[in-house]
């Protein structure tokens, strides 16, 4: 089952809309900055200096994590209501499917953590933190769904199908579902997404503890973002700059946070799987945010497929990370918010596109979208601007 996307909302450190953010990226902007309120010290010199990343400050600056992300993904339901025409009534019946972070992931990356006494205190709160999580998950999901909704001004109140708490690959699970759900005819229309914050203390913490945050003594490492997209999509035949056509998912057993090497095993069978070798992908978008593991990951992926997949070599490869940082669960959402607006342009001359994703534990994800019905919409596009 494919399904088209008919309008899109997104919030990111670029702009508050998805026009501008998609602009803003296309230009080549960045606005990673010093967050002062989260200061540390180099290994390498023990110089103390501000942790940067890429905020949407205008909307979050002074909340925390859950605040950070009501704030964002209200904004992004502002922005889809607008995209899609006030009042749309595909919109107003659309089942939303949304990836959200794991509220237990700051205890769920031990094995990274060089420090052993602090790795030690991880580790005995980790086996209760995974059972908390599990156990609490769906309230939390729904408590932030209905706090954004209403900041939102959003009067009916849509029906939550499905979440997804995995991290970077989150928005393949739902999308999975989600096309699963058209196809069947339990929704006629859905509303897909994600939505992440890595910039609250609590998480930056986690990050410089294993390892993960980028600074003076760190080159490898990521740059933390935070960002809310949303995709509306009806079943495939109305006008539409991109239709989502597959979704293919794995596991890989060598994960990040099991500290395990990677060997871009799980993400190449899929990426295999969901191109096929008819055809070739004149674009790819990856979640890859600078650090080690997922370089290493990616160059792997591209030996394994040199034979199978000879494209892989030639591959235009974008990296969403580049403009708006490390945006987690919200990552793959993002990335199909980009493809979506570079395909709104009458210049486009791109038939196939794919999104890979890599979660910090096993689950891995490819989404695959092509060229839509743009004729009308190409016109009107080009009417509007």
């Amino acid at each position: 089952m494919s399904a088209t996307v008919s309008a899109v909302g997104m919030v990111t450190a670029l702009g508050l809309d998805w026009k501008t953010s998609c602009a803003a990226s296309r230009a080549g902007i960045s606005r990673a900055a010093r967050l002062d309120y989260f200061t540390f010290r180099t290994q390498d010199t023990g110089a103390l200096v501000s942790a940067v990343g890429h905020s949407a400050r205008l909307i979050t600056q002074g909340f925390e994590h859950y605040g950070r992300l009501v704030r964002l993904l209200a904004g992004a339901m502002r922005d889809l209501r607008h995209s899609s025409g006030e009042g749309n009534p595909i919109l107003s019946r659309a089942k939303y499917y949304l990836s959200l972070p794991d509220p237990a992931r700051l205890f769920l990356s031990s094995a990274l953590i060089a420090d052993l006494p602090t790795r030690e205190q991880y580790q005995r709160a980790e086996e209760e933190a995974r059972r908390l999580s599990a156990s609490s998950q769906s309230e939390q999901s729904k408590k932030l769904f209905l706090h954004a909704l209403r900041l939102a001004g959003v009067s009916e109140i849509p029906e939550l199908a499905a979440t997804s708490s995995v991290g970077h690959a989150g928005v393949g699970v739902v999308m999975d579902k989600a096309l699963a759900d058209l196809s069947t005819g339990a929704a006629d229309a859905v509303v897909v997404g994600g939505v992440d914050s890595l910039l609250d203390e609590d998480t930056l913490g986690w990050l410089l503890n294993t390892g993960r945050l980028k600074s003076p003594a760190l080159a490898a490492g990521l740059m933390p973002g935070e960002a809310a997209a949303l995709l509306l999509l009806t079943r495939d035949g109305a006008a539409g700059p991109i239709t989502v056509t597959r979704v293919v998912r794995g596991e890989d057993g060598q994960s990040l946070s099991s500290g395990g090497a990677p060997t871009g095993a799980a993400l190449g069978r899929a990426i295999a799987e969901a191109v096929g070798t008819e055809a070739q992908p004149a674009v790819l978008y990856s979640d890859h945010n600078g650090e080690q593991y997922r370089a290493t990951e990616f160059g792997y992926v591209a030996l394994r497929l040199q034979a199978l997949r000879p494209w892989i070599m030639g591959v235009k490869t974008m990296f969403p990370a580049q403009s708006f940082g490390d945006t987690g669960a919200a990552s793959g959402a993002v990335a199909l918010a980009v493809l979506t607006s570079r395909w709104s342009r009458p210049d486009s001359e791109e038939t196939l596109g794919a999104v890979t994703s890599s979660s910090d534990g096993p689950e891995r994800a490819v989404m695959v979208a092509e060229l839509g019905r743009l004729n009308s919409y190409k016109g009107a596009s080009a009417r509007a601007r």
